[in-house]
C-alpha cells in the first residue's frame, strides 16, 4: 500500500511518510519571493557521523508549510518557523541515520534503481513536462528528486530487510480491529430528493416576496392533495432541474447545499418538507430514497486491514528503530 496525498510521494511506504510526520502539499507555489522564511538557517543545519545535513531540504519543506499556513489564514510566527525548522532538521537527521544504516548493512541503490522508479512515477503524468513542472513547483529540481528519490529507496529498504520481517499480525487482532471499526469502512449514506424552486425577484421589493410565497404555498397544498411532485415541478419550478422532475440525485448529507441536506437526512421516503426559503427563493423538498452505506464483510476488507495495521506498526518500529540509532550515533545540530 502506498501513500496517495501526491502523485510525487506516491511512490514512497506510507511506513515513512507516517514515521517522519510527513504531510506533503501539492499546491501551486509559483516561487513567490513571500513563502520564504524570516527566520535565518545556517548552511549546515547538523552533522550526522561526519555527514553533513544542508539546509537546502529544510528550507524547501518550510517554504511549504509557510505557504500552507498562510492559505489558512494562519501565517507563521517566527517563533513558530523556529520550531518547525527544528522539526524538520530533527526528521532529517533521522532519514540520515537510516540511509547510513542501509549502507552499512549491504544496501545499494544504483542510479539505474532511481530512474526505473523514477519511470514508475512519471507514467502518473500527461507528459514529462508536466512532471517536471509540478516538481518545480515544489521546488525541486529533476536532480534533486533523484537525491530525495534515492534517500527514500535506502529507508524503505532497511524497513524491509530489518524491521517489517519482525512484524505479525494475527488473525484474532483482524478481526478485532474490524468490529471497533466497522462504521469506518461503509460508505456514507445517501439520499434522493426531488426540489421545487420559486424565486423571489430581486427587484420586486417585499411584493416580490409575498407573490412568490403565495405560488408556492399554493403548489404545497396540490402536492398534500396529491398532485404528482414531477410534474409540478416540472411545470413550476424555477431551476434547471425542472426538466427533469426536479430530481437531485443520489446525494450523501456532505455533498449537499445544507439547507437541503438537514431537511432530507431527517425525512422519510415520500415525505415532503415544510415550506422552507434560503437566498435562492422558496423550496420544497420531497424524499424519494434512501440507499444506506453498506459495510463489507469481513473476509473482503481482511487484507486492507492487515496492510494497515502493519503499516502502522512498522511506523512504531521504525521510530523506535531510530531511537536506538541515535544512542550510538554522533550527531551535532547547529540550529
Amino acid at each position: 500500500m502506498v501513500f496517495n496525498l501526491n502523485r510525487i510521494t506516491a511512490s514512497i511506504p506510507i511506513v515513512l511518510l507516517v514515521f517522519l510526520g510527513t504531510s506533503p502539499v501539492f499546491g501551486h507555489s509559483g516561487h513567490q519571493q513571500e513563502d520564504a522564511p524570516t527566520i535565518s538557517i545556517p548552511d549546515v543545519v547538523a552533522q550526522v557521523n561526519g555527514t553533513n545535513i544542508s539546509k537546502d531540504p529544510i528550507i524547501r519543506e518550510l517554504k511549504k508549510a509557510i505557504r500552507t499556513y498562510k492559505k489558512k489564514g494562519m501565517p507563521l510566527t517566527p517563533e513558530q518557523e523556529k520550531t518547525a525548522a527544528r522539526k524538520l532538521i530533527e526528521d532529517e537527521i533521522d532519514r540520515t541515520l537510516l540511509v547510513q544504516k542501509a549502507k552499512a548493512i549491504g544496501v545499494d541503490i544504483t542510479n539505474p534503481m532511481v530512474e526505473s522508479k523514477m519511470g514508475e512515477i512519471k507514467t502518473q503524468f500527461k507528459s514529462d513536462a508536466v512532471f517536471e513542472h509540478t516538481l518545480a513547483d515544489e521546488g525541486l529540481t529533476l536532480d534533486q528528486y533523484r537525491v530525495e528519490l534515492k534517500t527514500d529507496l535506502y529507508m524503505e529498504q532497511v524497513i524491509r530487510k530489518e524491521i517489517q520481517p519482525a512484524i505479525r499480525i494475527d488473525e484474532k487482532e483482524l478481526k478485532s480491529f474490524y468490529d471497533e471499526n466497522k462504521d469506518k469502512f461503509g460508505g456514507e449514506e445517501k439520499r434522493r430528493a426531488s426540489v421545487i424552486l420559486i424565486k423571489v425577484n430581486p427587484k420586486g421589493g417585499p411584493d416580490a416576496e409575498i407573490m412568490a410565497r403565495k405560488k408556492i404555498e399554493s403548489i404545497y397544498d396540490q402536492l398534500k392533495n396529491g398532485a404528482d411532485f414531477a410534474s409540478m415541478a416540472q411545470k413550476h419550478s424555477q431551476d434547471s432541474l425542472k426538466a427533469k422532475g426536479g430530481d437531485l440525485g443520489y446525494f450523501a448529507r456532505s455533498q449537499m447545499f445544507a439547507p437541503f441536506a438537514e431537511r432530507a437526512f431527517k425525512m422519510k421516503v415520500e415525505d415532503l418538507s415544510e415550506i422552507f426559503q434560503t437566498h435562492l427563493g422558496f423550496h420544497i423538498l420531497k424524499l424519494t430514497d434512501i440507499k444506506p452505506d453498506k459495510i463489507p464483510a469481513f473476509d473482503d476488507v481482511k487484507k486492507e486491514i492487515a496492510g494497515h495495521l502493519r503499516e502502522m506498526r512498522a511506523a512504531e518500529a521504525t521510530r523506535k528503530y531510530v531511537q536506538e540509532l541515535r544512542k550510538t550515533a554522533d550527531v551535532k545540530t547547529y540550529f
